[in-house]
């Protein structure tokens, strides 16, 4: 048998396989790579292969590609490098991750399929029922995510779009517009779009506390961002994308050129943000206010002024999902034909720890991304504005909007801090993907430095004419609001909401009965005698269990801001890829309202304190649950709590602080929460009892029958009673014996999806209706992996 093969063709574009397909188009039967030797792409391939992405490595590519069993093989035996990652890719997703980030493998293992790793990406696959779970898994926790997507790859083969830079003098006009870049004026707009300050939307100040995709107030962010470009009288649209049962905007700002409109230059970046508790607080002001309050600084000062090529100023949205607003636009572009010259990408601009001044400029290997980037380089030299660039080729990062320009063969590069390392060693901003990237931890001066570059970049590639005299632009083109004075609380006085948040006492705190139970202990404490063990240390027989300690809480609405929940916590045990330690929030009913953290980490032995802003929660009544997770297979986990503190009290300068030293903790000035009483109830020599006075039913106990004791008083039988519930699936049966009344509880055949469930069920004793009682049941339906809420006790000793 003979089969052809397909060399790819050269001179234009090359597309290796089908035409551009939507996001969630689908892949050929099975998925593999293709490892070329330096950056050449692979030269002959079977025609029912395509080619879908391009990962750079040092020793040389990855192409990741779809088709037939047979293709792999063909490919293999004509000398290619081939590696089948999934055999069928039927009904699957896959995300590209980022290897280097702290415990990404083992978090991507705990929320997908691990096919393939190296020192610089992951490779996971998922389904559409589990996709949001690796989305608020992975990049909550720092590990960056890009969607794999069925769009074949563009190679970039043709010569560049531009001219090779040149060194010249520096333009006397764009030096003077560069002045005009200020820091006052970016930490202004950094501060409404981080939620700072209040921002101007629609006539409202609007606290824009998250800019998260999945969260309703990214659309004010988006208004706000419009509205601006209105005011300068720019030509703003929204430009909508869907991905699969996702959707959003894009923003989008153009000024069409005067004498080559149909060339389109791009400057902009994401304007999403993610936190680990991204639905109330993702101020993102370093990721990325930075790279967009740069973009609308430089629309400003422009505005007045007419380019040569089109100009489009433009903020994506879903970045952090895996980069969907930027894939669907790119793709968008390239099926109609336009003409872009390049996209410059500002993303995370406003982090210099070391005041270094060093930036990187992610090009990959690509020859039209090389030159745009000389030319950005250039302007740095030409104007001098003192920063250190390194480049990045076989090292770049896919991880931010501009790689789907590369995917479709655009000139693009990132622009970013000192994140990855390299020849140098990374300066990474400590509070990435957290509360704690506030406006207070941006160096505005650097943001200026790199805004002034991009600035002269667009406007000299652009040809923006700039003889005339316009009117000097304003600082800040938008209304300002100033926020209603608030007194800040006094380092002393932390008004708390937690009751016995040092353990010293035995109340607040409740613990789950499970098969290892959280306790009290003195074996470890931060400050007093006493803390809370949570987890299985190793003097104890390892087992799967969770083990649990959490308190129901009330954060006023007028709590002064920042309303902060800290506590001290000691780490054990060593990392296994299963077992874990998490703090969660639950709404009254203990259903999930969000993750504070979840780790997978080894323990360091060490106390160090965490630090949540809770701010956007003031109103709501929550539960606080700590929980450490252990499957019963190899190494242990467990873990002390110490000193928890929730409430208004401004010690620190930023959420998130690693590690401060131990600071005495002052009693509050306040009048102490009530603590909870008992309904009075007839006084009666009877009482009603039940053994055990809670049911579990379900695999995750190991049981579908619970039978229980009924005892009124000191009577065993023969006395009247009713058992009830609420619960269509629970079958009660009561059963009346010579020597005992007994209650049979057991599931009844109805339909459940996997999860947990609850139920009441009421006991009464007809000599006493008084003394009814009611027994709390839960049922866990399927395997329960992500959140197990049992059977409260008020204290627990060691088993």
């Amino acid at each position: 048998m003979i089969v052809a093969l397909m060399a790819v063709t050269l001179g234009g574009p090359a597309t290796h396989g089908q035409d551009d397909a939507l996001l969630d188009a689908p892949f050929g039967p099975a998925l593999f790579l293709i490892r070329a030797e330096g950056d050449v792409p692979p030269a002959l391939l079977p025609p029912t292969t395509v080619v879908h992405a391009r990962l750079h490595a040092p020793d040389g590519d990855h192409w990741i590609a779809s088709g037939g069993l047979a293709d792999a093989e063909l490919l293999t035996s004509a000398g290619q490098q081939v590696q089948v990652i999934d055999a069928n890719t039927a009904d699957a997703i896959y995300y590209i991750a980022d290897a280097a980030a702290p415990h990404a493998e083992e978090l991507a293992a705990s929320v997908g399929r691990l096919l393939w790793r190296s020192e610089t990406h992951l490779i996971v696959a998922t389904d559409a029922e589990h996709e949001l779970a690796l989305l608020e898994t992975l990049p909550p926790q720092g590990v960056s995510v890009s969607l794999l997507t069925a769009a074949p790859l563009y190679v970039d083969e043709a010569s560049p779009e531009i001219a090779a830079a040149q060194v010249t003098a520096a333009d006397p006009t764009i030096a003077a517009l560069l002045t005009q870049i200020t820091p006052a004026e970016l930490q202004t707009l950094v501060s409404q779009l981080s939620g700072h300050t209040p921002a101007p939307v629609s006539g409202q100040a609007v606290t824009i506390n998250t800019r998260y995709t999945f969260a309703s107030r990214l659309r004010d962010a988006e208004q706000f961002i419009y509205e601006y470009y209105q005011r300068l009288g720019l030509n703003v649209r929204f430009a909508p994308w869907t991905y699969g049962r996702y959707s959003g905007r894009n923003v989008v700002a153009e000024v069409r050129g005067s004498t080559q409109p149909e060339r389109v230059l791009l400057v902009g970046g994401h304007l999403d943000s993610i936190s680990n508790v991204p639905y109330s607080s993702a101020p993102g002001a370093d990721d990325n206010a930075t790279g967009t309050a740069a973009t609308l600084v430089i629309a400003r000062l422009l505005a007045t002024y007419q380019p040569s090529l089109t100009v489009r100023f433009i903020h994506f949205t879903g970045e952090e999902q895996g980069q969907w607003g930027s894939k669907v636009y790119a793709g968008a572009l390239r099926r109609a034909g336009e003409q872009v010259i390049g996209f410059i990408n500002l993303d995370m601009i406003g982090w210099d720890g070391n005041r270094d001044r060093v930036v990187e400029i992610h090009t990959g290997r690509g020859p039209k991304s090389n030159a745009l980037a000389d030319h950005f380089l250039e302007r740095n030299e030409r104007y001098g504005i003192g920063l250190i660039f390194e480049r990045k080729t076989t090292t770049a990062s896919r991880f931010s909007d501009h790689s789907p320009f590369w995917d479709n063969d655009y000139a693009s590069f990132l622009v970013i801090e000192n994140f990855f390392d390299d020849l140098r060693p990374r300066d990474r901003n400590p509070n990435y993907h957290t509360t704690g990237d506030i406006v207070t931890q941006v160096d505005f001066d650097y943001v200026a430095h790199i805004a002034r570059v991009a600035l002269a970049t667009v406007a000299e590639l652009a040809g923006y004419a700039l003889e005339g005299s316009p009117e000097t632009p304003t600082a800040t083109p938008s209304p300002t609001f100033t926020p209603t004075a608030t007194s800040t609380p006094r380092p002393d006085a932390c008004a708390s909401v937690l009751l016995n948040g040092d353990f010293e006492g035995s109340g607040g705190w409740q613990f789950g009965s499970t098969p290892f139970p959280a306790r009290y202990t003195t074996i470890a404490a931060y400050s007093g005698t006493r803390s809370a063990q949570l987890g299985i240390p190793s003097s104890f027989m390892n087992r799967r269990a969770y083990s649990t300690v959490f308190q129901r809480i009330t954060i006023p609405a007028d709590a002064e801001m920042p309303v902060l929940l800290r506590y001290m916590e000691r780490t054990h045990g060593a990392a296994d890829n299963a077992d874990y330690r998490e703090a969660l929030l639950l709404n009254s009913s203990y259903g999930f309202v969000a993750r504070l953290e979840r780790s997978f980490a080894a323990g360091d032995e060490t106390w160090r304190e965490r630090v949540f802003d809770l701010s956007a929660y003031r109103g709501r009544t929550l539960v606080l649950y700590f929980n450490v997770y252990n499957d019963g297979i190899g190494s242990q986990k467990w873990s002390y709590l110490d000193r928890i503190e929730l409430g208004s009290c401004v010690r620190v300068s930023s959420p998130e602080t690693p590690t401060p030293e131990p600071v005495t903790t002052p009693e509050p000035d306040e009048t102490p929460l009530p603590s909870p009483t008992v309904e009075p109830t007839q006084e009666s020599s009877l009482t009603l009892s039940i053994t055990p006075d809670r049911f579990y039913l379900g695999s995750l106990f190991e049981t579908a029958v619970v039978t229980a004791t009924v005892q009124l008083g000191e009577q065993r039988t023969g006395f009247a009673w009713s058992a009830t519930t609420d619960a269509a699936w629970l079958q009660l049966t009561r059963i009346s014996g010579e020597e005992q009344e007994l209650l049979v509880a057991s599931l009844a055949e109805v339909a459940l999806e996997d999860g947990v469930y609850t139920a009441t069920i009421r006991l009464e004793a007809a000599p006493a209706p008084e003394l009814a009682l009611e027994v709390p049941v839960l049922y866990a339906q399927g395997t329960m992996q992500r959140l197990y809420l049992p059977n409260i006790v008020m204290e627990s000793s060691a088993p």
